[in-house]
């Protein structure tokens, strides 16, 4: 190998690194953020609860000395704590009944459902149904992850900086894991096949087309915070594959990395 090409190969990879770090260095930012914002709004509920704590002393102190509108606030201030409790307890009683039932509803969609289109299934029941679609070509994805099907590697494809920070994953591991997993597709199927493990159901839901080649298909896993997740897909020489980006790419490594 030339020392030019040397030198690209070290850009390259040095370059993919810096990415995944600055990826790091804003989730970190955005935690950072969202910890500030708790901090002041606990400080804030703090501050009140101290006006409210002397309010209630003096009040006390009132009451205690004849005070008729001291005693009147200090009962409707009860009256109201006791309406606000009632309150919370019939809406922690609704919500517990609301969860059991949606958790009882999606036990029997579960067990009954077998064709993901239709609404949540247990990965398990997902079928080699081709790539003629992005919705079969995900069902198919799903069933070669289940089946540790070596074809999963086919059903993704990799923009050039998907690639790139792919080959710089590779570059990282040791000789018996280049092996292994000798190209991106196949560092790639890994990782997709930790990520959908994670999950116990998953439903097809609808798609958009963003030009002949590309489309974006809406799923929606039974353990997602977000609730529907947007996968895109584009159009092959054998049919329709998950298309990564090289963002993706360092999610993933993250994935693997806090599975360890």
């Amino acid at each position: 190998m030339s020392r030019r090409n040397s030198r690209i190969i070290a850009a390259l990879i040095l370059a993919a690194l810096l990415a995944s770090w600055l990826g790091v260095l804003r989730l970190a930012h955005r935690r950072l953020e969202r910890m500030l914002a708790q901090l002041e709004q606990g400080r804030e509920q703090v501050a009140q609860r101290t006006t409210d704590e002397r309010r209630l002393a003096d009040l006390a102190a009132s009451a205690a000395q004849g005070n008729a509108e001291a005693r009147q606030e200090i009962h409707a201030r009860l009256l109201r704590t006791r309406a606000e409790l009632a309150a919370l307890e019939r809406s922690a009683a609704e919500g517990a009944a609301r969860r059991q039932a949606q958790a009882a509803g999606l036990a029997a969609a579960l067990a009954q459902n077998r064709d993901p289109n239709a609404g949540l299934t247990r990965l398990e029941y997902f079928q080699d149904v081709g790539r003629a679609t992005p919705a079969d070509a995900f069902q198919t994805l799903v069933w070669a992850v289940m089946k540790g099907d070596p074809s999963l590697s086919g059903l993704l494809t990799l923009n050039q900086a998907a690639r790139q920070e792919a080959k710089a994953m590779l570059a990282q591991l040791p000789p018996e894991s280049r092996a292994e997993y000798p190209t991106p597709e196949k560092l790639a199927a890994l990782a997709i096949s930790d990520l959908v493990l994670r999950q116990t159901a998953a439903a097809i839901g609808g798609m958009a087309v963003t030009s002949p080649t590309d489309a974006e298909l809406s799923v929606t896993f039974s353990g997602s915070d977000d609730g529907v997740e947007k996968i895109p897909f584009q159009l092959g020489p054998a049919g329709w594959q998950v298309k990564l980006s090289a963002h993706q790419i360092q999610g993933l490594q993250r994935q693997l990395l806090q599975g360890r």
